[in-house]
């Protein structure tokens, strides 16, 4: 096969994840950029240890688009401690028996012989659709990708689902960028490797305007302003996803314009716009201005809550104190340039009612 089969990389686009298989394709960003394969994937495969992941690298179950090291040159075969660099696409192949999770549905989704108690209870609201894009509002606990505590109920089965129905399917659509599993709003979708890079490198430039909503404890004194802070992984937290303010090495430049949109006696709604794309970018800088996302679990409740969240049920004293039951955090707007044509596009998901104050 010639090195760079057209037809091979469109088949590599994006699997069917609402299809009763286990692959997972996972895009590298500029966080992970460096970052060791198998805790890379360890990270991200969170039900699955370290030591099944490196079985999974050297069984050959896993690889990477492209698969080259430091210096540019092709591996013969990964290891765990090859290093990752953005842009690359790692793919994950885990064996049925390795996987431990249960199909919710999905199959008679597919189908349209589902029985309303099959369903997903969660539905996809369609924001745009062409034959290059689909953009559709996430809903609120909702992850992205499956994982085995969420499997059948994540954003990108849901849409395969979708997807599937159609007369002429082709490809199912490949997300373009990613919003944490409690944040809600726009998520663009893609129909073709073309369109996904085409957009990709609108988010690698940092072209793409991104808007959002939050509802945050106490009111700004100031009207507006500029978040200029640093960020990396906290060093001195339990949790190993927190991040935190970093001014050492191990800190990345990150920006957060913000401006106040109303203000209550104890809350306020900000309307924000991140020029950088750090992990938990927003819910960090606010948290470090003093005015945490309400019903952040993580920067609001604090290491402890978290911990305990995923053990257990948060209680009534909890919900107290974080100000709500989910986080108050919306993606409002997305805006860019189409992949066909090259027309400046605005793409809105209308936020929950309980956002505003």
């Amino acid at each position: 096969m010639p090195r760079h089969d057209p037809k091979a990389r469109e088949r590599r686009f994006q699997r069917d994840l609402s299809a009763d298989q286990h692959l997972y394709e996972l895009d590298v960003g500029e966080d992970d950029d460096g970052r060791r394969l198998d805790a890379y994937l360890t990270s991200r495969l969170s039900w699955r240890s370290r030591d099944q992941i490196r079985q999974c690298i050297q069984d050959g179950d896993v690889s990477v688009q492209p698969a080259k090291d430091q210096k540019g040159a092709l591996l013969p075969r990964l290891r765990p401690s090859f290093r990752l660099r953005t842009g690359q696409r790692v793919s994950v192949r885990l064996r049925p028996s390795a996987v431990g999770v249960e199909e919710q549905g999905l199959e008679a989704l597919r189908s349209g012989t589902a029985a309303d108690d099959e369903v997903p209870e969660i539905g996809v609201e369609v924001l745009h659709d062409d034959a290059a894009l689909l953009a559709v509002a996430k809903p609120a606990a909702t992850s992205l990708y499956p994982s085995r505590r969420h499997a059948g109920r994540s954003l990108i089965e849901l849409v395969h689902a979708r997807h599937a129905r159609r007369s002429d399917p082709g490809p199912p659509p490949s997300p373009c960028h990613r919003l944490d599993r409690d944040t809600t709003g726009v998520v663009v979708f893609a129909r073709s490797l073309a369109a996904r890079a085409f957009v990709g490198e609108q988010f690698e430039r940092r072209t793409v305007g991104k808007t959002y909503l939050a509802l945050v404890r106490g009111t700004p004194i100031s009207d507006d302003g500029v978040i200029d802070a640093p960020l990396g992984p906290h060093p001195a937290s339990a949790v190993q996803l927190k991040q935190g303010v970093r001014t050492d090495e191990g800190g990345k430049p990150a920006r957060t314009a913000w401006r106040v949109l109303r203000r209550a006696r104890e809350h306020a709604l900000l309307e924000l716009r991140p020029e950088t794309g750090r992990q938990h970018q927003l819910r960090v800088h606010l948290a470090e201005l003093g005015h945490p996302i309400l019903g952040d679990v993580l920067y609001l409740g604090g290491d402890e809550m978290f911990l305990r969240s995923l053990e257990e049920p948060l209680n009534a004293s909890d919900f107290a104190r974080l100000g709500r039951e989910t986080l108050a955090l919306h993606a409002w707007r997305l805006s860019l340039v189409h992949p066909s044509g090259g027309e400046a596009i605005e793409i809105e998901a209308s936020p929950p009612a309980d956002l505003m104050p």
